[in-house]
C-alpha cells in the first residue's frame, strides 16, 4: 500500500515537473521568433543611437559616385571619379546625414535626358553632403562643352539647370571661341548652362579684365553670352588696362598669348 501511495505520489510530481517545464520553460518555436525579433529591434535601435553618440566613418579607395538630380526632362546626373575618400555618417533624431570627402576628384555633369556633356571638373578636394546633394569643390578646373576653360579656388555645384557657382583668383580662357582668343581675370564667376552665359564679378579693389584678339577692357562686371556671341562690360567700363593691371594680367597669361 505504502510503496503504492510512493509511486502515485512519484508520478504526479513528474507530470508537474514536465508541466512546469513547458509552460514556464521551455520556449515555443513562435515564442523564439518573438524573441528574435525583439532582440534584432533593440540592436536596430542601439546601432541607430549609436551613431547619434559617434559617427560612423569609413575610408574608401578608388571611389565612383552618381548623384542624379532635378526632375524628368530637367534631371541632370554627376560622376565623380576619386582616388579616395572618406566617409562619414551621422544622426540627428530620425534623421541620416552623409558627408564625404574626395581627393584628387574629377567629374562630370550631363543632361540626363540625352547625355550630353555640360562640363568636366577635376579638383584637389570635393565635399559631398546627403541628402541635400549639396557638393562644393576646391582648387578647380573646368572645361565646358563650348571650349570655355575656367580655374577658381572654390566651386558649388548643383543641379544641370542651376548656376555653377565659382569663387576666388578665377581664371578664363578660350582659343576656340568665335574663332577668337578669350582670357579674362575675375573674384567671382557665375555660368549658366542652360543661357551659355558667364557672368564675371570684380570685387571693390579690382575689375573683371578681359582680352580678346588684341582688345582689352576692364570693368566691374563682364558677361560672356555664348549663344548671343558677344561680350558685354557692365559699369564704369574702360577700353585699356592700367600699367598695373596690364602686368598683373601679362603675369597669369603671357605663356598663352
Amino acid at each position: 500500500m505504502f510503496k503504492r501511495t510512493v509511486a502515485i505520489w512519484s508520478s504526479l510530481l513528474v507530470c508537474c515537473a514536465i508541466l512546469v517545464y513547458f509552460q514556464f520553460i521551455a520556449v515555443r518555436e513562435k515564442d523564439l521568433a518573438a524573441y528574435q525579433d525583439l532582440m534584432q529591434e533593440s540592436l536596430d535601435i542601439k546601432s541607430k543611437h549609436a551613431l547619434e553618440k559617434e559617427p560612423g566613418k569609413q575610408i574608401r579607395f578608388l571611389v565612383q559616385k552618381d548623384i542624379w538630380t532635378g526632375e524628368d526632362q530637367k534631371k541632370s546626373h554627376i560622376r565623380m571619379i576619386s582616388e579616395n575618400s572618406e566617409l562619414i555618417i551621422s544622426q540627428q533624431g530620425r534623421s541620416l546625414e552623409a558627408h564625404e570627402t574626395f581627393r584628387n576628384m574629377k567629374g562630370s555633369m550631363q543632361k540626363e535626358a540625352d547625355a550630353s556633356l555640360i562640363y568636366r571638373i577635376e579638383a584637389m578636394e570635393g565635399f559631398y553632403r546627403f541628402p541635400s546633394d549639396e557638393l562644393v569643390a576646391n582648387k578647380v578646373k573646368i572645361f565646358t562643352e563650348d571650349h570655355f576653360y575656367l580655374e577658381a579656388d572654390r566651386a558649388e555645384i548643383v543641379t544641370a539647370d542651376q548656376p555653377l557657382q565659382l569663387e576666388g583668383n578665377i581664371r578664363l580662357r578660350s582659343s576656340s571661341w568665335l574663332d577668337k582668343e578669350t582670357y579674362a581675370l575675375a573674384d567671382k564667376a557665375i555660368y549658366h548652362p542652360k543661357e551659355r552665359l558667364f557672368i564675371l564679378l570684380g570685387s571693390a579693389e579690382k575689375n573683371v579684365l578681359c582680352w580678346q584678339d588684341g582688345a582689352s577692357f576692364a570693368a566691374p562686371e563682364i558677361h560672356i553670352q555664348q549663344n548671343m556671341k558677344t561680350v558685354e562690360g557692365v559699369g564704369d567700363v574702360r577700353f585699356s588696362f592700367s600699367l598695373e593691371e596690364k602686368n598683373y594680367f601679362e603675369s597669369i597669361f603671357s605663356r598663352y598669348m
